[in-house]
């Protein structure tokens, strides 16, 4: 009966792998990510505000980014409030930002824009040193929440707390997995991942 409703809201109940963590650290280029840290610490307005650009760039038009590039965004995320920003918008609707990171709209989200992110986050973690990898696990964990994909979400927050257990937004998303926490688009048929794929 639990599937059946699962099925009519626009999710379904399948057997499914355990999803391929990138590979971490391939291209680990620390002195970049700490100059580009250290750039933000200068000047941190303009610093900040040139790395959320240089994300939506990226994003919204694709190509390849340099080994600088994505040094400066992955500094940009190690900033808590930048990175809940990029969240907020990821989905590219304009709606707060509570509805947006909880997945609770009406209107579904633009999940090319968030396939692009996703990409783009999985290219961070190869130049990633251990001390920088936990915002962009978290935030690949939050588009597999957003996406139905529990499973894979609970893999990415354990990897990202085994790197830094009090990392918050990563103990906060582990807590509503476990409590079972389903993502609204994930729940209903016009805004879930399957059905614009």
């Amino acid at each position: 009966m639990l599937n059946a409703e699962l099925v009519y809201q626009g999710s379904a109940v399948a057997q499914s792998d355990a999803p391929a963590i990138p590979e971490l650290f391939a291209a680990v280029d620390h002195d970049a990510v700490e100059a580009a840290l250290q750039d933000l610490t200068t000047n941190p307005d303009q610093g900040l505000h040139a790395a959320y650009q240089l994300w939506t760039e990226l994003i919204d038009h694709g190509g390849d980014p340099t080994h600088g590039q994505l040094a400066e965004v992955l500094a940009g995320l190690q900033h808590v409030g930048l990175r809940d920003q990029i969240l907020a918008d990821m989905p590219g609707i304009n709606q707060p930002m509570a509805a947006t990171l909880f997945g609770a709209t009406n209107e579904a989200p633009q999940w090319d824009r968030i396939d692009s992110a996703e990409k783009l986050l999985r290219q961070l973690l190869t130049i990633a040193a251990p001390g920088h990898v936990a915002a962009p696990l978290t935030m690949l964990g939050h588009i597999c929440w957003w996406k139905g994909k529990g499973t894979a979400a609970g893999n990415y927050m354990h990897v990202a707390l085994t790197f830094d257990p009090d990392y918050h937004l990563a103990r906060l998303l582990d807590q509503m997995l476990g409590a079972g926490v389903v993502s609204g688009w994930a729940q209903h048929k016009t805004t879930a991942y399957r059905n614009h794929h």
